[in-house]
């Protein structure tokens, strides 16, 4: 299959996904983006705590605790019961 092919069928799988209203990204890839996400602002966090703005640490330590959450949630970690998609 060549990428254009590909690339088609990826578009048809979201506005499928949509018209179901199911997400448009699979299970896995918000597992991905939630822990990658997490690890950005931990990591944001920590250079503006090194840097002495402990305002701008807080917030980003605070977006951090948030997607290291919806992380947890969908990996079926939390007290809230995991998407099933």
């Amino acid at each position: 299959m060549d990428m254009m092919d590909e690339q088609i069928k990826k578009q048809l799988d979201r506005e499928l996904r949509k018209a179901a209203g199911k997400p448009q990204k699979s299970l896995k890839d918000r597992i991905a983006d939630a822990d990658a996400f997490a690890s950005k602002w931990l990591a944001d966090g920590n250079a503006h705590s090194e840097a002495g703005n402990s305002a701008k640490a807080e917030y980003c330590y605070a977006k951090s605790q948030f997607w290291k959450d919806r992380f947890n949630l969908l990996t079926n970690q939390s007290h809230k019961p995991a998407p099933k998609e």
